[in-house]
């Protein structure tokens, strides 16, 4: 039954029966794009995470391939000339740099060298922002107790890339 232009269903009358209005359909976009919005941004930010747990545990390989060439007995505890290179070419784990020789997570430099007296070692990460050092700087600290095998640092400079430099002992 018709009435003053209305259609009538199981007894309630409609305005209309099909379609949306030009208002529903705006609010609905920008529903999308609010939600768009927010699935973007933390993807930015996972991938950050992703980066900054890549370079700390590159850091750790490394820690880790110039400890075993200083315990290593023809190195008679030294580090005397250590090197990425070194490191990489003399089978110490650092299959994943083979490729990029020196290169680290973010396409930066990363280079081990030995002190003077070769019972340290200084090694150098660098990142593409001050706020990524930083965050993975604070994983080798804890206020001042130093990780195994760190035994000092230098504040992650503020120009880019950002270095952070880390003593080994």
């Amino acid at each position: 039954m018709l009435r003053y232009g209305m259609k009538q269903v199981r007894g309630r009358s409609l305005s209309r029966t099909e379609g949306f209005t030009l208002t529903e359909i705006l609010i609905g976009l920008a529903v999308i794009a609010v939600i768009a919005v927010f699935v973007v941004v933390q993807g930015m930010g996972a991938v950050a995470s992703l980066n900054r747990d890549n370079a700390h545990m590159e850091i750790q390989s490394v820690i880790t391939a110039a400890n075993k060439y200083r315990s290593a007995f023809a190195n008679s505890r030294s580090y005397t000339g250590v090197s990425i290179t070194n490191l990489v070419d003399n089978g110490y784990g650092l299959a994943g740099m083979a490729t990029g020789v020196n290169e680290n997570a973010y396409g930066l430099t990363v280079a081990i060298t030995a002190a003077a007296s070769g019972a340290d070692a200084t090694l150098t990460y660098n990142f593409p922002d001050q706020e990524d050092c930083l965050s993975v700087q604070a994983r080798y600290t804890d206020g001042t107790d130093y990780m195994d095998g760190v035994k000092g640092h230098t504040a992650c400079t503020a120009a880019t890339p950002s270095v952070l430099v880390l003593t080994l002992e």
